[in-house]
């Protein structure tokens, strides 16, 4: 007899509606000349703010996303996986949309769990081509608080072991890798400069 367990994939409400549509930055940025001076992150700030965007809005949200990112590992931010929400009606954006399309997280197709200096390697899809090189965007240093974390990495275990049939070895390797990971943002967010590479444990 075969038995089909169901899970939730997500719980999150939709963030369009009918009155409001998702705007990629691919989208807000495809048909805009950047100079060679600008980065792409520089000028999807810029083009959001002529779209109405309040400047210091966006930074601390691209920001925000970026330390989440970090943190679980996420290495598919491409333009396409983060934008705005647009009111046609007012024919401007309005809000950045919650951040979404976390799935290539904490290893999903890594057999190997890396830890350490490795975990300054992780190659992702988005501004950088390293994880750690997309810190240097980050200036507000306090968005996130740390302590209230503590308890994630066993959190994420007690998941894996409640939803997923992970095997527990891989299951702890995973929780330690999020332990190394948020001390090394904590180092960050001292303002050490991870990304040169230097021991820091």
């Amino acid at each position: 007899m075969r038995v089909i367990v169901e899970y939730p994939c997500s719980l999150n409400p939709l963030f369009t509606s009918a009155k409001y549509e998702f705007v990629s930055a691919y989208q807000l940025i495809r048909d805009h000349k950047v100079p060679n001076s600008v980065s792409d992150y520089e000028a999807i700030i810029r083009q959001a703010v002529c779209y109405g965007m309040r400047e210091e809005v966006v930074r601390t949200q691209l920001e925000y996303m970026i330390l989440t990112d970090f943190i679980l590992s996420n290495v598919d931010r491409h333009f396409n996986n983060f934008g705005f929400l647009y009111d046609p009606a007012r024919h401007s954006l309005i809000a950045m949309a919650p951040i979404f399309d976390t799935g290539n997280s904490l290893f999903y197709n890594s057999e190997m769990i890396p830890s350490g200096q490795n975990l300054l390697e992780i190659a992702v899809s988005s501004f950088c081509k390293r994880e750690v090189d997309m810190l240097r965007y980050v200036e507000h240093m306090d968005l996130f608080c740390l302590d209230l974390l503590d308890d994630f990495p066993q959190e994420a275990k007690e998941m894996f072991e409640k939803y997923t049939d992970m095997p527990v070895e891989r299951a702890e390797a995973i929780s330690h890798t999020i332990g190394q990971k948020l001390e090394y943002l904590r180092a960050f967010l001292q303002g050490k400069k991870i990304w040169k590479r230097k021991k820091y444990w």
